[in-house]
């Protein structure tokens, strides 16, 4: 189960709805259902954080 991926997707989710988990969805191509259920790898764990960050600059 990826807790750390999943956890980006909340940060999203509380930051900016469903527009920011969208946007993070594209810019990843991770689902959040993908993210919940794949194990953590540090190589996902690190796109989803750094599509986060700039999700969070065009909000």
């Amino acid at each position: 189960m990826g807790a750390q991926m999943a956890q980006v997707y909340e940060d999203a989710k509380s930051t900016g709805g469903l527009k920011a988990v969208m946007r993070l969805a594209m810019k990843t191509k991770i689902s959040s259902k993908q993210a919940a259920d794949d194990p953590d790898t540090p190589d996902s764990v690190q796109k989803l954080k750094t599509a986060l960050a700039e999700v969070k600059k065009s909000l």
